[in-house]
């Protein structure tokens, strides 16, 4: 990378904090980067814009809607305090480690991150883009010394014995990175600085805490409540306690009862995880929620198809622009997530981050990876030649540490977790993939990261749900439909696709 120039700043606010999260976003930032000779001025704090002009490239669709910025968000989050609010501005992972672990900003690294390509089963550390147009692998990997934070993974269908090598060497070459860090800082840091963090006391923690378990235990251990019955008597049992809270007038209960509510909440439903392996709507860790795949829904479409995954049900349609032209064409997925689909009021305006592929009916969780089954589907309906079905699943991790150490003593792997299950889990992966091989993963972490022989682990139980996944879209549609419905004059007619 001699011929990449990054300049990283960070900045903290000096405010005390009083919130429940850290923010990781704004505008002031600014960075001015050299790459083979072209500049690039990127601005934002994690707010990557990437001006791909200046090589006469169109931006893709990853950089348009969704920024490598997420990238730099998900790698440096875990490692700050956990009562750690204040705003933070920065820029670049590497460069931004080493900003971070020479300031007084109290956070956990340094920590390394790297891209491997692969070619011809070689791979390549930190490829050009000339061998990342070659490869078949593109893997971001951000690490510690010992665990894994986050990855990013675009293949052409590895194996998971392949992948599996391809973060061992990740890790190890990336940890080479970690010892300059520490030798900046120590020729040239500064000393952690005595910030005041949003920590509840524990005398209202527990107050809230005997005020709430019992009825927050009983609703999360009685599988016969779905989502939106569950949020709602959340949403009585915290009425309740706010209630007990204004008649005492204990303003510090009432500033952190959510997030009070939020830590009981997850401590008592890890702990049946952990203890009884259990789940809230009653699955077993490795289970998949029951499964519905139809095709042909919308017939005078080119190409539809549902997935319902429990209560998060996915409509997609596939529309070709000409059915005779050149013998490839491209492929854009849209997606809309409207309030409506997780029983909310709300205007739809422009775009939200999460809008990248598909039309979510309800949600409960793993929308992303049941529109890549649905679109897997809807466009195998329409004639699409693909060689084989795609699917996606999400996967989490529950976990118990010792608080010296910080140290995993017991986890649980999670297969197709719920949308409360992924507020309350210590690291998300999802994957997807075909029969012959992984093609996408990214995982993040909430926690100082995972050992690297759990991310592992997940990926063995992961690939187990995506051929069970793959067995129910495959019994609906099993192969691409060699006609093609064309309405005319409001009437459906068979037309062949030309490819």
């Amino acid at each position: 990378m001699e011929e990449t120039r990054v300049l990283s700043t960070v900045i903290s606010a000096r405010s005390d904090g009083t919130r429940d999260f850290l923010p990781l976003t704004g505008i002031f930032a600014f960075s001015l980067v050299m790459v083979n000779g072209f500049f690039f001025l990127v601005v934002g704090q994690v707010d990557y814009q990437d001006k791909r002009f200046a090589q006469l490239l169109t931006p893709n669709t990853f950089m348009r809607r969704e920024g490598a910025g997420r990238l730099i968000d998900r790698s440096i989050r875990p490692l700050f305090p956990a009562e750690f609010y204040h705003d933070i501005q920065m820029f670049a992972v590497n460069a931004t480690s080493a900003a971070l672990t020479s300031s007084d900003i109290p956070w956990g690294g340094p920590i390394g991150v790297i891209r491997l390509g692969r070619n011809c089963g070689k791979l390549i550390v930190n490829p050009t883009i000339d061998e990342l147009t070659l490869s078949d692998l593109n893997l971001v990997y951000a690490c510690t010394r010992d665990r894994t934070l986050m990855m990013d993974v675009q293949a052409l269908g590895i194996s998971e014995n392949d992948l599996k090598d391809a973060l061992r060497v990740a890790h190890t070459e990336e940890v080479k990175c970690l010892e300059p860090q520490r030798r900046l800082a120590h020729k040239a840091g500064k000393e952690k600085h005595e910030y005041k963090l949003s920590m509840v006391s524990e005398e209202t923690y527990e107050k809230i805490r005997s005020l709430s378990e019992a009825p927050i235990e009983a609703l999360f251990t009685n599988s016969a409540y779905g989502k939106f019955e569950r949020g709602e008597a959340l949403d009585s049992i915290t009425l309740d306690v706010k209630k007990k809270l204004e008649e005492e007038c204990d303003d510090e209960g009432l500033k952190f009862l959510s997030k009070t509510l939020s830590t009981v909440r997850k401590k008592l439903v890890c702990k049946r995880i952990l203890i009884e392996g259990l789940r809230a709507d009653g699955r077993r860790p490795d289970e998949v929620r029951s499964l519905i795949c139809r095709v042909g829904n919308l017939p005078v479409l080119d190409g539809s198809s549902l997935f319902n995954l429990g209560d998060t049900h996915v409509l997609c349609t596939t529309t070709i622009e000409s059915l005779r032209g050149p013998p490839s064409k491209q492929f854009m997925l849209h997606h809309s997530f409207p309030p409506f689909c997780i029983n909310e009021v709300g205007e739809r305006v422009g775009l939200n981050r999460s809008e990248v592929g598909h039309e979510v009916i309800t949600c409960d969780g793993s929308t992303s990876m049941a529109s890549v089954c649905a679109g897997s589907m809807a466009m195998m309906n329409a004639g699409v030649p693909l060689s084989g079905h795609v699917a996606g699943v999400s996967m989490g991790l529950i976990s118990d540490t010792d608080p010296p150490t910080v140290e995993i003593t017991d986890y649980q792997l999670l297969t197709d977790i719920l949308g409360s299950e992924d507020h309350l889990v210590d690291m998300g992966l999802k994957i997807a993939g075909t029969r012959n091989g992984i093609t996408t993963i990214q995982l993040d972490t909430k926690t100082a990261g995972i050992r690297l022989d759990i991310v592992c682990e997940c990926l063995e139980t992961a690939n187990k749900a995506l051929f069970q996944i793959l067995d129910n879209m495959e019994r609906e549609i099993s192969s691409p439909r060699s006609v093609l419905m064309k309405t005319t004059n409001n009437t459906p007619t068979p037309t062949t696709a030309t490819w």
